[in-house]
């Protein structure tokens, strides 16, 4: 990949639900992160989207939101795929669901996400993880 030392940090967030993504662009537009993010509807878009990064050699995103609840790949299955390819180790991945437990959030911790969260998600503590995120990313 290239150098993205000056780009934007990037985020691809795979997400089914008109509603949920309207909620994360209004978190964005309150937090005015430096992100640029690239939406899509399933994990199996994502997955492409990250192919043709590969292909094109533009940077991978920094961060990869996933909704666990999608149809054709959905997160758990597109969880599993990326982290087995060694390329996309670095990528910081966090889950949303409204189906997370503990259990099943540290299944997904075993899996390789990095952290979860349970929907519905407060747009305040929403605001703050972009915020948290922005100043580590």
């Amino acid at each position: 990949m290239k150098d993205s030392t000056f780009l934007s940090p990037l985020i691809f967030y795979a997400e089914d639900s008109a509603v949920q993504t309207q909620l994360f662009s209004c978190a964005m537009q309150e937090a005015k992160p430096r992100f640029e993010v690239v939406y899509f509807l399933n994990g199996e878009l994502l997955i492409e989207g990250l192919s043709q990064a590969e292909r094109e050699q533009r940077p991978f995103p920094n961060l990869i939101l996933l909704d666990l609840e999608m149809p054709i790949l959905n997160g758990f299955e597109t969880l599993e795929l990326l982290r087995k390819e060694k390329v996309f180790d670095e990528i910081r991945i966090f889950i949303f669901s409204s189906v997370v437990d503990d259990w099943m959030g540290k299944e997904l911790i075993q899996m390789g996400a990095n952290a979860y969260m349970r929907k519905p998600i407060d747009l305040d503590e929403l605001i703050s993880i972009i915020v948290y995120l922005d100043e580590t990313i």
